[in-house]
């Protein structure tokens, strides 16, 4: 099946923010830390303080650690946000044709599995379809590509290879 479009960031951020994990448990246990490490220093910090001998060393680690916290906290929106925009342009024209023998071949790139590894999977959303293959591949659909029965047999294709579709 070959299918052609032009990606809008609306229907990027939709795709992406249905594909991505909605959490990071890695990431959110090093914002915790940070947080954590953070709240410990503002409470030495303040301590110091108190008796006079506030060091400005003290106060620069403080701001750090919280700088990192909100970082590893907030990953997710902001690799979304970025991502949408770098790969939304009028000029950018996909081409992806996919394979009933299981793979995906962009226009300019190699073929990659559709099931590349045991987190393979798709989702449906109301404006798109997106498709991840493995961790280093990510393709956003546009449900307009995929008129009428194209739709059904795109998704019974994705089933079909091993990345089973979700609807959200």
């Amino acid at each position: 099946m070959n299918i052609q479009y032009h990606l809008t960031e609306e229907e990027a951020r939709e795709g992406l923010d249905g594909i991505y994990p909605k959490y990071n448990k890695n990431a959110m246990a090093l914002g915790v830390v940070f947080a954590l490490a953070a709240a410990g220093l503002i409470a030495s910090v303040s301590i110091q303080a108190i008796q006079g001998k506030i060091l400005v060393l003290y106060v620069v680690f403080i701001v750090l650690l919280a700088v990192l916290s909100v970082w590893f906290l907030a990953n997710r929106p902001i690799k979304i946000h970025f991502v949408a925009r770098r790969s939304t342009s009028a000029d950018n024209l996909y081409m992806l044709l996919f394979s009933p023998e299981g793979w995906i071949k962009p226009a300019n790139g190699n073929k990659v599995k559709l099931h590349g590894d045991k987190e393979a999977h798709a989702v449906e959303t109301k404006l798109t379809v997106s498709v991840r293959p493995d961790d280093k591949h990510t393709f956003v659909i546009p449900k307009t590509a995929l008129q009428g029965k194209r739709l059904s047999e795109f998704c019974d294709l994705l089933n079909q290879a091993g990345c089973p579709v979700k609807r959200l």
